[in-house]
């Protein structure tokens, strides 16, 4: 079909989709706190704040990415999958 012709994507989904970018998000922020937490090395309060700086600067990169992308929750797929890992790597670090 050519792309001229396609129809327009509804609206309805799009402020659902924009919540839950941003909820998932956050959480995939939240786990790279942790896990950086977690590492061995410096004093926790050090820690602490770099995990703060690294999800600081994560979290708009991750909100454009989930609500951002082409096709049809790609995105969303994308930052749960970058949550998961997050996960995974808490897992392995307690």
């Amino acid at each position: 079909m050519d792309a001229r012709r396609r129809p327009a994507m509804p609206a309805w989904n799009r402020p659902g989709s924009l919540v839950l970018a941003c909820l998932l998000s956050y959480g995939v922020a939240h786990l790279v706190v942790m896990d950086i937490v977690r590492l061995p090395g410096p004093a926790s309060g050090e820690a602490t704040a770099l995990g703060q700086i690294m999800a600081l600067a994560l979290l708009p990169v991750l909100i454009v990415l989930g609500f951002g992308a082409h096709a049809r929750h790609v995105g969303l797929f994308v930052v749960g999958g970058c949550g998961l890992a997050a996960a995974l790597v808490g897992a392995v670090l307690s």
